[in-house]
């Protein structure tokens, strides 16, 4: 019985012993896997930015960067662009993080000072490669449906608008015009309308329209005697002069039909054979009529002159002599031009 009991006693000593053993070899192993994992996290991040520059486990990559230079701030710069270069290497060179997006994780960023008095530099960088590919163009927003418009009755609507019409090309005004023409002057009597004094000659215009109703214009005419009043007269008469015209009429400046009236002074000169022997001035109504194309104008123009400066100058020339009963308000004197002006 002492045996028995003897036995039992080293039994449970021995269960005592073997349960305590047992847990101080769990104790132990537990905390070794914990000094482990620490002590292997924190050699995993040393080895990641000093033993090699860069790591890449499924869709993260970690690179270091390392610089050397004479400030911190130039080392710290130098050490951040070496990793993402390390990066841009490393990615390019994958075909599962060269065509997507990434994001970036600052890690470690440390510096110290040599013995030579240069900063040394860690950068530590995570890229998160992202399942979105690169320049992939995002759905359009859903835009909210506007609720269907129902017509409103035609009594309410209001009319269209009426488009303005196209307008119809037109010229533009050309109000300077410059030109040439025929010159004509003439004395009659009128007691006698068969006996007449007639020029011939030609003349330069130029021309210029204020509006499409005002203008004015001014000549230079030169004129040769054909026609001496009475028979049988020896006289080679030359006249010369200028005048200049205020004209008020419709389309002075425009293309088409141009009719006017005005008011106008002349000053002229007269010359036997090629001596002077008269010279006067005096008023004159004008009268006009044409057609303006577009580059150039045709058109005939008249005035009916003052009478008394040519009466006295043929007074104390050469005809009153001859014909006594020749009195002023017996003679009207005209001119006219046949002339062609270009417009511009």
């Amino acid at each position: 019985m002492r045996t028995v009991q003897k036995i039992n006693q080293q039994s449970l000593t021995a269960i005592g012993i073997f349960h305590r053993s047992f847990r101080t070899a769990c104790l132990n192993t537990l905390l070794l896997t914990v000094l482990w994992f620490s002590t292997g996290a924190n050699a995993k991040e040393d080895w990641t930015c000093t033993d090699v520059a860069s790591i890449k486990t499924d869709n993260v990559v970690l690179v270091c960067g390392v610089a050397t230079a004479a400030t911190e701030g130039e080392a710290r710069e130098m050490a951040l662009k070496r990793a993402k270069n390390e990066f841009d290497l490393v990615c390019q060179s994958s075909a599962d993080c060269r065509d997507y997006e990434t994001n970036i994780e600052p890690l470690r960023n440390t510096c110290s000072q040599g013995d030579d008095n240069q900063y040394k530099c860690y950068r530590g960088l995570r890229y998160i490669i992202l399942a979105e590919r690169k320049g992939a163009v995002p759905p359009p927003p859903v835009q909210a449906q506007e609720p269907e418009q129902v017509p409103e009755p035609m009594a309410k609507r209001p009319p269209p608008a009426r488009s303005n019409p196209v307008p119809i090309f037109e010229v533009p005004p050309r109000p300077v015009s410059v030109g040439f023409g025929t010159f004509s002057l003439t004395l009659i009597r009128a007691d006698l309308p068969d006996t007449s004094m007639d020029f011939a000659g030609g003349a330069f215009w130029f021309g210029y329209a204020f509006t499409k109703y005002i203008a004015a214009r001014a000549a230079l005419y030169s004129a040769s005697n054909t026609k001496f009043i009475g028979e049988g007269a020896d006289i080679d008469l030359a006249v010369s002069g200028r005048e200049l015209q205020l004209l008020l009429g419709n389309n002075l400046d425009r293309k088409g039909f141009r009719i006017y009236l005005g008011l106008g002074r002349f000053s002229e000169s007269w010359e036997d054979g090629g001596n002077q022997v008269e010279s006067f001035n005096g008023s004159e109504y004008v009268f006009g009529l044409g057609y303006n194309f577009d580059r150039f104008t045709i058109e005939f123009t008249a005035a009916a002159r003052d009478a008394a400066p040519y009466y006295q100058a043929l007074k104390y020339q050469w005809i009153i002599k001859d014909y006594p009963d020749f009195l002023e308000d017996q003679l009207s004197v005209s001119s006219g031009s046949f002339n062609f002006q270009f417009r511009f």
